[in-house]
């Protein structure tokens, strides 16, 4: 059953999406911003988009995110009407452009589209993504290589992997990380720049780690530890 995020701020239309899209089998959870998505540390394999939302729009989020997670299916639906719309929602990285008011049957074809790229890349992709940390080797590797890490990168993603969500603040890996608590969170984010340029070889365009606005870092990719 692939998951389906709704971020959608009319909250009518929301509920009426999120029912019709579970009655349709995706396992659907609507949010009114993409800051309430994230809180809750959901990897969706599917996004059914807003553009017009509060914070971050439509177009900024489905950029930030395809960069993260380039696997993800997006279909925008918004009231926009005109071609630079269009244009910039297939440039962020949208499956498709659908204008409202669009017929559910309309929507369910164009996820449905989305749904079986995203089953196909899962099949194509799922043993290269399968990646095996191993802590006394202090390297991570999959199918297409192995790259060395540092002990405290090491212990930053087994840390993430038994963490609720694989999810952690900033004060918690920062306290992982520097005991003393000094370390800034400039200085944290070169670390996972850092450690996102090392992976880089072996996960491609794709990311090991996302960052979850104002709060933290989640584990994206499964990762197994070697004992």
């Amino acid at each position: 059953m692939l998951t389906l995020i709704v971020i959608e701020d009319n909250a009518d239309l929301n509920e009426l999406l999120v029912e019709s899209l579970t009655a349709q089998g995706y396992q659907a959870h609507g949010f009114a911003k993409v800051s309430e998505y994230e809180a809750q540390g959901l990897a969706g394999d599917l996004f059914l988009l807003d553009l017009n939302l509060p914070e971050e729009d439509g177009i900024s989020f489905a950029a930030r995110l395809k960069q993260e997670r380039p696997e993800v299916g997006i279909v925008v639906l918004s009231a926009r009407a005109g071609s630079s719309s269009r244009t910039a929602s297939y440039v962020s990285g949208a499956d498709t452009f659908l204008q409202k008011p669009c017929e559910l049957d309309e929507i369910f074809a164009a996820l449905g589209s989305a749904a079986r790229r995203v089953m196909h890349y899962a099949g194509r992709r799922g043993e290269a993504d399968r990646l095996v940390l191993s802590p006394g080797k202090m390297q991570i590797a999959g199918a297409l290589g192995a790259v060395s890490l540092t002990a405290d990168e090491v212990r930053l993603i087994v840390a993430l992997q038994q963490a609720p969500g694989q999810r952690l603040s900033y004060a918690e890996i920062i306290r992982l990380l520097d005991p003393t608590e000094t370390m800034s969170l400039p200085a944290l984010e070169v670390r996972i720049t850092r450690l996102h340029a090392k992976t880089k070889p072996i996960l491609g365009a794709a990311r090991l780690l996302r960052s979850i606005r104002k709060t933290g870092y989640q584990l994206v990719r499964g990762v197994e530890v070697a004992g």
